[in-house]
C-alpha cells in the first residue's frame, strides 16, 4: 500500500505530464502592460497587468481585456518580453527604434485587427530576427499608433527584413505606409 507522500508524488507527476501535454509554450515569456493615464507621474500610470508564456494564457488574457478600440483616449497597451520595461531608456530598447503603423481612430475595427495580428506575429515568432524584437505598443489617441519595438536600430538589414514581413502581413488591412523611427531620434528613417 502506497503512503500519502507517494500518492502525492504520483499526482504531481501526472499533473506535470498533463500540463506539458496540453499547453503550448511560447519561445519567450511576455508581459502585458497598461498605461492608464490617470495619474500625474508617467511611471505611476504604467502597470504590469499580466504575465504569460503559453498560447493558452495569451488567449485567456486577450479574451478578458478591453479591445484597443474600447479604451479611453490617452491609454495604451504595451506587450513586451518579460524583463524588458516598455521605456525608451531601458537597456534593451535604448539603441533601438520602432516600426510605426498609423490607424485612424474612426476605423476602430481595423485598429483591433491590426493590433491582434501584430501580437500574433510577434509572440508566434512569425517575424524574422525575433532576438531583436522587444515588444509592441498601441497608443489610443485621435490618430492611433501601433508600434513594433526593436532593440537594434542600427542593423538596417534586420530592421528592413522585419519591416517587410510586417508590411506584407498587414497589407490587406489598407494601412498604407509604415515608418521606422529610432527611439532617440524621432525622425523617419525608413518608409515602406
Amino acid at each position: 500500500m502506497a503512503s500519502n507522500s507517494e500518492n502525492l508524488k504520483a499526482v504531481e507527476m501526472n499533473t506535470t505530464a498533463l500540463t506539458n501535454d496540453y499547453y503550448h509554450p511560447l519561445e519567450y515569456h511576455w508581459n502585458l502592460w497598461v498605461f492608464t493615464n490617470d495619474k500625474e507621474d508617467w511611471e505611476e500610470n504604467l502597470v504590469c497587468a499580466a504575465d504569460f508564456g503559453t498560447v493558452e494564457d495569451f488567449w485567456s488574457i486577450i479574451h478578458h481585456i478591453k479591445r484597443p478600440s474600447e479604451m479611453k483616449s490617452g491609454q495604451d497597451y504595451l506587450m513586451f518580453k518579460k524583463g524588458i520595461q516598455p521605456k525608451w531608456e531601458h537597456p534593451a530598447n535604448k539603441n533601438g527604434g520602432r516600426w510605426i503603423i498609423n490607424v485612424e481612430k474612426k476605423n476602430l475595427s481595423r485598429l483591433d485587427e491590426v493590433w491582434l495580428l501584430l501580437l500574433l506575429l510577434m509572440i508566434g515568432e512569425n517575424l524574422p530576427h525575433g532576438d531583436i524584437i522587444c515588444g509592441a505598443v498601441v497608443n489610443i489617441r485621435s490618430k492611433c499608433k501601433i508600434g513594433l519595438w526593436l532593440g537594434d536600430g542600427a542593423n538596417q538589414k534586420k530592421v528592413r527584413e522585419i519591416g517587410r514581413v510586417l508590411k506584407d502581413n498587414i497589407e490587406s488591412h489598407n494601412i498604407g505606409r509604415i515608418n521606422f523611427h529610432l527611439h532617440m531620434k524621432n525622425v523617419n528613417m525608413i518608409t515602406m
